[in-house]
């Protein structure tokens, strides 16, 4: 019988106990591993503040002022930012930071550490239901939170998010597997919507067709399989089911993507050359055993440094080569076969396997950067080393030593290689170069360091095993934390954060500059630049801190009448953006032409689409615009003119926009290729603009109530199967 604690007027188990201090140890390996983040002495560095930075800072701002963000008015002329499929709206992690501490350089590393610790405690259960010992799947744990992918990727939070629900999704599953129970079904639904909201499509695309083949097998299985005929029906069902969950609670994120996709050019597709950029190339595999030395020289690479990097840890890369010299079962093989794939495609334009799915799998061309594969080839690798690991937990193989010495060998001899051919400078490297200079060396010079650096670990690694009367499982996880440190201290100041800024810096600039609240715009746009009010770090989509209307901006989600007009007609719009948000037109022409729209020096002319009503008054020196009101997703003025005139909101054209004038609806106009209008009657009128995407609107509240009800429902399964245990308690 398990010994039991009663905690709090609930009983645990020793094994929920032990469970408990192994998620303690982690969070406190991560936060030692990550110090320079997690201690907020550096800010995380590149796109992380050029993109979910300003969106979180501004989805955090509208839900504290109580507005749901379906529109950014800060960037590109304005964007219907729920629709962004990156843009962090309907992950509900934002909502909580947003909404209850606002976003700044310390919430976002919070967040981001957050996430990682997800990722190594997903990853910890998923080994661990797979069949691995604790310990054996605490070290892939550990191993997961230090990955290439992880450090690598830190600036792509997006990805990090990916890694940190793709276990947990991957482990509900093989839990229904398991048990054929609707919680597990309920919960993968869960997590797959997690996934999907917070992290980067590429990773849901791609998920799916892992699962699906995972369905597709174990459906088959089940049908052959004797004395189980009405298990196939069940797990259908429970499938299904979890699909239907999963439509729901995300209806919200698919129905803003494709209320807009008409309009937005990202949502179409990528083209193969698109798709193959960003790859994870042959010369990155170095990685795999010196990733230090993937830190720097694109040239060399092929690639975005982000891209390169696959470590998983030499511990672990040795007990994977082990594998191959054991017995090996069919779901091992799987794992394998699943991890060389995807390796394969991650290579990009060198292997054909990325290609082939760009054009035969759906959904395959709607993402760049094939070094996403890498991931799961990184995941397969893991639960590969982790069974190795555990075979050698249970029965030493003397296989091991062999192995790595091999690897030692290997390793000094390359580096005496690699001093025959050029200088490398290795004692300056070791006491000055890889701490503060890192990118003053070169490629050879990293590899031979870090190589050097592997080889003492393994030898150490050795000694320890022949010499040292500890359990085996305990020296390799020591030997994987001190390998795993070592390595995030190199890299990290490359991919992870900016080691030459201060965070309390940052904040102290935050505090000055940023903007709080939704102040009235009282300038021209061509005055809302996003790249004025550079500083340090902050040098993209600073409009959304500034809370200007710019015209410009940082994102790939664009809209494609706003790149007609903004790119195309130069010209044109260097003319028309000395006006403010809202102006009338002193001239009409209808149908555009650019050899007049180039040609034409007047700020108020204006193109316009099809008949308009009869206009007669162009004449500014008797109208009168003055803003009232405003709001992420709605705009109060009055405006006052002598006869009808044509108004001009200096947003883009969105079929959600809607305008009254004196509380009575009108007809919005497109003009300027992707500019709002009305026409506004003679007199002093009372005019609102607001987004109400209403398919939307309607959408998010259904994702809202399907998602309350199945927390409300995983809480009661959650708490019967709890009572249930604790009566059986009571009765022994």
């Amino acid at each position: 019988m398990n010994k039991r604690f009663k905690f709090s007027g609930e009983y645990l188990n020793a094994e929920k106990i032990f469970d408990l201090k192994i998620y303690f140890f982690l969070l406190l390996i991560i936060l030692v591993g990550y110090y320079n983040v997690s201690l907020m002495i550096h800010p995380l560095k590149w796109d992380m503040i050029d993109q979910p930075y300003p969106y979180r800072y501004y989805i955090g701002e509208c839900l504290r002022h109580g507005f749901f963000p379906y529109w950014l008015p800060y960037q590109q002329l304005g964007i219907p930012v729920c629709a962004d499929p990156q843009s962090g709206v309907w992950y509900p992690i934002t909502w909580v930071f947003g909404f209850f501490s606002g976003y700044t350089i310390y919430s976002l590393s919070a967040e981001y550490m957050l996430h990682v610790f997800l990722a190594a405690a997903g990853f910890y259960l998923l080994g661990k239901n797979l069949g691995l010992s604790k310990v054996a799947a605490f070290i892939l744990a550990v191993s997961y939170a230090f990955s290439g992918f992880i450090i690598g990727n830190s600036q792509h939070f997006y990805y990090i998010i990916a890694a940190a629900w793709i276990p947990f999704i991957l482990n509900s599953y093989l839990l229904l597997i398991k048990h054929h129970k609707v919680i597990y079904a309920l919960s993968t639904a869960l997590f797959a919507y997690l996934l999907t909201t917070g992290g980067h499509p590429a990773f849901w695309i791609i998920l799916f067709y892992h699962l699906a083949a995972i369905f597709i097998i174990y459906s088959v299985v089940l049908f052959f399989k004797k004395g189980h005929a009405q298990q196939p029906g069940r797990f259908f069902i429970l499938n299904l089911t979890a699909v239907a969950i999963y439509a729901l609670v995300t209806l919200s994120y698919f129905v803003s993507v494709f209320y807009n996709q008409d309009q937005v050019g990202r949502l179409g597709g990528t083209t193969l050359e698109e798709a193959l950029s960003g790859a994870f190339t042959p010369q990155c595999a170095l990685s795999f055993v010196a990733p230090y030395a993937v830190t720097s020289n694109t040239e060399f690479l092929k690639t975005d440094i982000s891209m390169a990097n696959a470590y998983f840890g030499i511990v672990a890369l040795v007990f994977f080569v082990l594998y191959f010299f054991h017995k090996r079962s069919k779901l091992s093989i799987a794992i394998l076969i699943t991890g060389i794939l995807n390796l394969l495609a991650s290579f990009g334009s060198y292997t054909p396997v990325r290609g082939l799915l760009y054009h035969y799998v759906p959904f395959m061309d709607y993402f760049r950067f094939p070094s996403v594969f890498r991931y799961f080839a990184i995941v397969s690798f893991l639960l590969i080393a982790g069974f190795s690991m555990q075979a050698f937990f249970d029965r030493k193989d003397k296989k091991l030593f062999y192995i790595v010495l091999v690897f030692i060998i290997a390793f000094i001899t390359t580096v005496i290689g690699l001093r025959a051919s050029a200088y490398l400078n290795l004692k300056n490297i070791a006491l000055k170069l890889a701490w503060e200079f890192p990118n003053d060396t070169c490629v050879s010079q990293r590899l031979a360091f870090q190589l050097l650096i592997q080889a003492g670990w393994l030898v150490l690694f050795l000694l320890a095993l022949r010499f040292l009367k500890v359990k085996t499982a305990f020296l390799v996880l020591a030997f994987v934390i001190l390998d795993m440190f070592t390595y995030s201290m190199l890299n990290s100041r490359s991919t992870v954060y900016s080691e030459k800024l201060k965070s309390v810096e940052m904040r102290h600039f935050e505090k000055q500059n940023f903007v709080k609240g939704f102040p009235i715009p009282d300038m021209p746009i061509s005055q809302c630049s996003d790249s004025s009010g550079y500083y340090q770090h902050y040098w993209r989509n600073l409009s959304i801190y500034y809370k200007r209307p710019a015209y410009d901006g940082y994102n790939p989600f664009q809209i494609k009448n706003n790149v007609r007009l903004v790119d195309h007609q130069t010209s044109f719009f260097k003319t028309i953006k000395k006006n403010k948000l809202f102006y009338f037109a002193d001239t009409l022409i209808n149908g555009f032409d650019s050899i007049m729209a180039a040609s034409h020096g007047r700020p108020g002319i204006v193109f316009t689409e099809g008949n308009l009503p009869v206009i007669r008054n162009f004449n500014n020196k008797d109208q009168n615009i003055k803003i009232t009101g405003y709001s992420p997703n709605e705009v109060r003025l009055t405006a006052e003119c002598s006869d009808s005139s044509l108004l001009v909101f200096f947003q883009n054209f969105n079929k959600g926009w809607q305008a009254t004038i004196n509380n009575s609806g009108t007809q919005i106009h497109r003009v300027n290729l992707t500019l709002n209008s009305i026409v506004v009657p003679p007199g002093k009128n009372e005019i609102t603009f607001s987004y109400k995407p209403l398919p939307v609107i309607i959408a998010r509240y259904m994702s809202l109530i399907s998602l309350s009800v199945v927390l409300l429902f995983l809480c009661f399964l959650k708490f019967k199967k709890h009572h249930t245990k604790k009566k059986n308690i009571l009765k022994e």
